[in-house]
């Protein structure tokens, strides 16, 4: 024992050896500097709150289990020992001064974001946790802020330049916030603001529109002014949830209804929002449920060629049976299929079924009858539509040629280069290419002239404002002109009255559509009702 004792002297940790009634029987220097009685501590017993812990533990019989107890900077450990002069209890001490001080980094860490130093997502809950449900007659306001086109520029610049823009963004919100406010990174382009002292429902819009005027200022890096779009969502408690769950819920609908509103970038949370996206949610699984139950159906529009008067084509329109709303448009559920990426494999119907009936009317009417329908830009996006489209070719050569494949012209903005690939490979397959919607997407028209085209067609809202006096006219006369020059046929969509029809003929437009003519009808009414 004389032995382990000299060696125990100078331990750089504190180490205590008391008997079973907790009187110390050795203490090593370290021990009497941690508790600042070195000199006189052998002989004596135990503070008395140590000596409850060491005793009450001892004499529980754990003998293989730590146990722990702080004293200052140091933990000290509880240990059985069987020795030669009897049972004892050591108490081996260490510094958790470093231990204490990594914890406190990492318990932060949890909690706040580590580029901008604000709480993260675990922060806001924690945050709402706290003031939720909200007390009698109080308001607390949750807003969630979307930099959307982030993800864009972290493509094009660098991830650096993101995270500039996100710190930019971060102190722009700062010098707006509420003195009730806390300000969150919930995740990489979003931020939450809770404010838990909103005064009424005008006060916490206009505290949002404050916030996007803030953040849509171009943000200048490295020489450059970058624009980011923004997009708000907001939830008011208790209205729209007293629980940390419903609240975020109520706010992240909002959010992406923002998203989803080409003209609103602010949007609060209501009992109609709710039941707007619950349908959307239901419709979405019966549009899956709708392809395999072979419920879609094209309908088709004619297209009059107005030089000799008569239809020689038609525009496929698709519709869907729907069980229980009866016949719905394509408005009332083609974004949704865009949105769930279901649009692909509609998209792969419609050109099959448009395809097949292409060729019974060829085999009836002759070759020259064409069929156009619509392309999804996703369908663009993707490989697959020049894969079906060569399988097609592939199985039955020639089945393209008089299949007609519309695109829109706000397309055209997103990747040029690509979509001009695609519509390259989709007329030497045999098929052609109008631009629809023409006149309402792109700032220039100079593109067009190395666009794989073969048809423009004249959006509807510049055919809505023809009227007698040809100055009203300019934008209709400018688009036939131009079609002209460049040698592409000019189609005018929703032609509704005869004055309009006169004027597109006069005008040298090659083709019109609309319901001066007919509204688009079933294949088998066509084929008893109109002389192709």
């Amino acid at each position: 024992m004389k032995h382990a004792t000299f060696l125990l002297a100078d331990h750089p940790q504190p180490i205590l050896h008391i008997d079973n009634k907790g009187v110390i029987l050795y203490a090593n220097r370290k021990a009497g500097l941690i508790l600042k009685f070195w000199d006189r501590l052998v002989g004596t017993r135990l503070p008395s709150e140590w000596l409850e812990w060491a005793l009450d533990n001892h004499l529980a019989g754990h003998s293989n289990e730590r146990k722990y107890m702080f004293v200052n900077d140091y933990v000290f450990d509880l240990y059985k020992v069987k020795a030669s002069d009897g049972d004892g209890i050591y108490l081996y001490g260490h510094d958790v001064t470093k231990e204490e001080s990594l914890r406190a980094q990492l318990g932060r860490l949890e909690y706040h974001d580590s580029l901008t130093n604000l709480t993260n997502f675990l922060g806001l809950k924690r945050r709402l946790k706290s003031c939720l449900p909200p007390a009698p007659q109080q308001r607390i306001l949750l807003l969630l802020i979307r930099l959307d086109n982030l993800k864009a520029i972290n493509c094009q610049y660098s991830y650096y330049v993101g995270d500039l823009i996100v710190l930019q963004a971060a102190t722009r919100l700062k010098s707006v916030l509420p003195a009730s406010g806390t300000l969150s990174r919930m995740t990489g382009n979003v931020f939450a603001i809770v404010c838990t002292d909103i005064e009424s429902s005008s006060a916490a819009k206009s505290l949002a529109h404050e916030l996007v005027c803030t953040l849509n200022h171009p943000y200048e890096i490295k020489e450059q002014a970058l624009s980011v779009n923004v997009n708000v969502g907001g939830a008011v408690s208790p209205s729209d949830g007293i629980t940390q769950e419903t609240l975020m819920s109520s706010a992240q609908l909002a959010l992406e209804q923002a998203q989803l509103h080409q003209f609103k970038s602010v949007v609060f949370h209501d009992s109609r929002l709710r039941e707007r996206f619950t349908s959307r949610c239901h419709m979405k699984l019966n549009l899956e449920k709708a392809l395999q139950e072979n419920e879609f159906s094209l309908y088709y529009q004619p297209r009059i060629n107005l030089k000799v008067g008569r239809c020689t084509g038609f525009e496929a329109l698709i519709r869907w049976n729907h069980p229980e709303q009866g016949l719905l448009l394509p408005g009332e559920f083609i974004p949704l299929a865009e949105e769930s990426g279901l649009i692909i494999d509609i998209g792969d119907w419609v050109l099959k079924t448009a395809c097949a009936q292409l060729a019974k009317w060829k085999e009836k009417f002759g070759s020259k009858i064409e069929i156009s329908l619509n392309l999804s830009p996703l369908q663009l996006k993707t490989p697959h539509l020049i894969k079906r489209l060569r399988e097609l070719h592939k199985n039955n050569p020639g089945c393209l040629e008089g299949l007609d494949l519309e695109i829109t012209e706000s397309v055209l903005l997103q990747d040029l280069d690509q979509v001009s690939s695609v519509l390259t490979d989709i007329r030497r397959l045999g098929a052609s290419v109008s631009i629809d919607d023409f006149g309402t997407g792109y700032s220039s028209l100079s593109y067009l002239q190395h666009l794989p085209a073969d048809r423009i067609k004249i959006d509807r809202s510049f055919v809505a404002e023809i009227q007698p006096q040809k100055e009203r006219n300019v934008i209709c006369d400018g688009i036939i002109s131009l079609a002209k020059n460049l040698g592409l046929l000019v189609c005018a969509e929703g032609v509704q009255e005869p004055g309009q029809y006169e004027y597109l003929k006069d005008r040298g437009c090659d083709e019109a559509q609309g319901f001066w003519f007919s509204a688009a009808k079933p294949s088998n009414y066509w084929q008893k009702e109109f002389n192709i």
